[in-house]
């Protein structure tokens, strides 16, 4: 095993250990796979064409994906998973208040829509 196969191993072991502790749903398991494969494409090109203009090599022989390595990839996506859970499991608002959310329809919470009210009732009374 070379060194890029030992660090990919390594964090994919600490990133599914933390997620036990980071993923409260199965609604926002979803989001956080979904927002690791959409990061996981759109880096994919950047990638590529780093690796095409030689703005860098890999010294392994490692298996390739149409010349891009697939430890990068796995990289990006397991790194976006870590990420997008920390992110989502934050306690601000997070996915605390998402049934809220999902019944609101518009992605606003009844406080915020009783603020914009308010605000509007102001405004008309000038």
């Amino acid at each position: 095993m070379g060194r890029y196969e030992a660090l990919t191993l390594g964090l994919i072991l600490a990133v599914a250990g933390s997620l036990r502790f980071l993923i409260q749903s199965r609604q926002q398991f979803g989001v956080v796979l979904r927002t690791a494969i959409v990061v996981t494409l759109i880096s994919y090109p950047w990638d590529f064409f780093a690796i095409q203009w030689r703005a860098w090599k890999y010294g392994e022989d490692v298996p390739q994906l149409l010349g891009v390595p697939i430890y990068d990839l796995i990289f990006i996506f397991v790194c976006t998973v870590f990420t997008a859970s920390l992110f989502s499991s934050a306690r601000r608002g997070g996915f605390d208040n998402l049934e809220e959310h999902t019944a609101a329809g518009n992605g606003e919470r009844e406080s915020d829509r009783e603020r914009d009210d308010e605000h509007e009732r102001h405004d008309d009374a000038r």
